[in-house]
């Protein structure tokens, strides 16, 4: 295994439990949930929000806690909350008992995505940052697949069975990756900058990423209840579209993380927003039918 892969496996475990289970393993449950009356479909929606919610909350926290508890114990302690939520969503107490805990794994996967990478890039040579952090980022994809391909058996017996079903991977994921976060350098610290005012190219930025989170939104939310029962293909259908989403998931950081390597992160990073934003608007222009298969694994991949 060459050295920059087996360096960014713990970020790739991060990666799978924060965001690939606790966010994106919800998507595929949400026809389950409104089946078996945990949750109406407004609610549905609300909990998804919820754990966006606890996402910016975590993303923007995420650095100052590190800093003040120390980065490696941070993480430990994020993923140990990722299991918990995983397994106190499974009890059947309807919407009111899941919002705090979709709310928690959304402030957990955020904080394990601001520190986990970062801490691995900071140890990571210069040449080798780009291939580094599409391996980390490959967890998504990988947890993302793994609750499609576990969400529907599991479900289609109870709700409950498939958290704890998502509860057991993350477990095993954290546990793969418990011992790289003991030893090695501390996320940098850095002195509190002065204030000045936002560059253009940091607002520029921004609006980039809030266009990019929103136009993320139908697919890693409500694709799965949109081809589920909107369409009336059925849940367990609306989880397999999942899993095309998660294959695209897969390879698409890698193959950006070696672009960026070779052409600039830059060049790499607005190609791939403009290939995602075409691909958004697939569905619009398509019939769902023969759009299903491209946007699934273009918006993955990106």
């Amino acid at each position: 295994m060459p050295h920059w892969l087996r360096a960014a496996l713990p970020g790739t475990a991060a990666m799978l439990v924060g965001i690939g289970l606790c966010r994106f393993g919800y998507t595929p449950l949400i026809p389950f949930l409104i089946g078996e009356g945990l949750a109406h479909e407004a609610e549905a929606a609300v909990l998804g929000a919820a754990n966006v919610a606890g996402y910016l909350a975590g993303a923007l926290a995420g650095a100052s806690i590190g800093r003040r508890f120390g980065a490696e114990r941070t993480i430990r302690a994020m993923l140990a909350a990722s299991v918990l939520g995983l397994v106190l969503s499974a009890a059947p107490f309807g919407f009111w008992w899941l919002l705090p805990w979709r709310l928690l794994v959304g402030i957990t996967g955020a904080v394990l995505m601001v520190l986990g990478p970062s801490l691995i890039i900071s140890r990571t040579p210069a040449s080798e940052r780009g291939r580094t952090g599409g391996a980390i980022y490959t967890g998504v994809g990988v947890g993302a697949a793994i609750s499609g391909l576990l969400v529907a058996p599991l479900a289609s017996v109870s709700a409950a069975l498939a958290w704890l079903g998502l509860a057991a991977v993350a477990l095993a994921a954290t546990v793969v990756g418990w011992r790289g976060w003991n030893g090695g350098a501390a996320l940098p610290h850095t002195p509190r900058p002065e204030k000045r005012p936002l560059s253009r190219s940091v607002v520029l930025l921004y609006l980039a990423y809030a266009c990019d989170g929103a136009g993320f939104v139908p697919h890693t939310i409500f694709w799965v209840d949109f081809v589920a029962r909107e369409l009336g293909l059925g849940a367990a259908f609306g989880a397999l579209n999942w899993v095309a989403f998660s294959i695209g998931a897969v390879p698409g950081p890698m193959v950006v993380g070696f672009l960026g390597d070779r052409i600039g992160i830059k060049r790499a990073v607005i190609a791939a927003y403009l290939l995602k934003a075409a691909a958004v608007a697939i569905p619009v222009a398509a019939a769902p039918a023969a759009a299903r298969q491209v946007t699934n694994k273009v918006v993955g991949a990106r």
